[in-house]
């Protein structure tokens, strides 16, 4: 049975394929009483891009409706526009082109690792601003043990787990964003430093940011985000000369203001005004007399100095005029603009908790939407 976008449901005989087997094979499986059969596929319906007993379109409809609401809102909305569909199927179906999703980029990964994979001539030449940063979602994991009784099922644990996104977008020899002539790329994971490394350097690779003439990369103050820069640069062998590090002039600006908020001997107003000062400092690409001025003030407090280490090692990265006058972004704010809305209005809620492969799934379709490639993306990449 296959369910149409309109709500009709059509049935179509054809072709089912199972992998063929062994004797061997063949013998493990009719032991015991449930005997476990191969899963096969039905070859016509693959090439037209039908699956979870349903049309492409069908599944690009529910996929977008579930990716900008909860389950529940997603099929209320799909029921007001004629299609009669449960909540269980709109879960099911956005699931399933989540794991599809998933399962190709794993693909690419491998291909990436082997060498085959088909480069882009998208950023080739171009300015080219790699931003990162994380943000928080609850994950959902069910607890040890028995049951208890009068419950229906286990209790579970909801702790917070950082998922890692990166943005990649192109800008104008004047800094302007590209975004419309070339939509930018974006990607994250929940599973760790290394995982969100290799997709980064797939995206590098896939898309020639390699061969770009400018790569600028823009974040907080976080270690290991310029870890993983270091690391990227070094294992893909970019040419150093071109790739400049920036530290989102917004967040050196807390923590600036952290140091002088530290100062005992101000008051508030002449802490705001020292602050204005030295803002305009910083801008100026003063970082180093700046550190110096600002750890003589009060050279035996030790919160000035511990603040003021934020600073030390990274003061190339803080260098705004130089970035200012080569008409080089100095604020993070798309990064900022992606962890808001692929994660904060989707996936971080009151009482909304995920499983791990679902959350990292709709991370994943997200991106693509946010970043406006998701026309393309669901055309490559779902229905092959």
């Amino acid at each position: 049975m296959i369910q149409l976008l309109g709500g009709l449901n059509i049935k179509i005989k054809t072709v089912y394929m199972i992998p063929s087997q062994s004797k061997k094979a063949k013998k493990k499986h009719s032991k015991g009483r449930h005997k476990k059969k191969p899963k096969g596929i039905y070859p016509v319906l693959k090439l037209l891009g039908i699956s979870l007993s349903s049309s492409p379109a069908l599944q690009n409809e529910v996929t977008l409706s579930a990716l900008n609401n909860p389950f529940v809102e997603a099929q209320e909305t799909l029921s007001r526009h004629g299609l009669d569909i449960s909540e269980k199927r709109v879960r099911t179906i956005s699931e399933g082109v989540g794991a599809k999703a998933l399962e190709h980029r794993e693909q690419q990964l491998e291909q990436f690792d082997d060498g085959t994979l088909t480069q882009e001539d998208t950023f080739k030449g171009k300015r080219v601003v790699i931003t990162i940063d994380g943000g928080r979602v609850r994950i959902r994991k069910t607890k040890k043990g028995r049951k208890k009784k009068k419950h229906k099922r286990k209790g579970y644990h909801t702790d917070w787990k950082e998922p890692k996104l990166f943005k990649i977008y192109a800008i104008d020899e004047n800094g302007n964003k590209l975004d419309i002539e070339i939509p930018p790329h974006s990607d994250g994971t929940l599973h760790g430093r290394e995982k969100f490394k290799h997709i980064l350097k797939m995206y590098i690779y896939k898309t020639s940011v390699v061969n770009a003439d400018q790569i600028i990369f823009i974040a907080d103050g976080a270690t290991w985000i310029w870890n993983v820069a270091d690391e990227i640069i070094t294992e893909m062998n970019i040419d150093t000369s071109k790739v400049y590090n920036v530290l989102d002039f917004y967040h050196a600006c807390e923590h600036l203001w952290a140091v002088i908020d530290a100062m005992s001997e101000l008051d508030t107003a002449q802490k705001h005004r020292l602050f204005k000062k030295y803002r305009s400092r910083l801008k100026n690409g003063h970082i180093n007399s700046l550190i110096e001025m600002l750890g003589q003030k009060e050279p035996k407090n030790k919160d000035v100095h511990k603040e003021l280490r934020y600073f030390h090692g990274i003061e190339d990265r803080c260098r705004y005029d130089l970035f200012v006058q080569q008409y080089i972004p100095i604020g993070s704010g798309a990064i900022e603009s992606i962890i808001r809305r692929v994660v904060n209005l989707r996936l971080k809620g009151a009482g909304m908790f995920w499983v791990n492969q679902n959350v990292e799934a709709f991370l994943h379709l997200r991106c693509q939407l946010k970043a406006n490639r998701w026309n393309q993306f669901f055309i490559n990449h779902i229905n092959l």
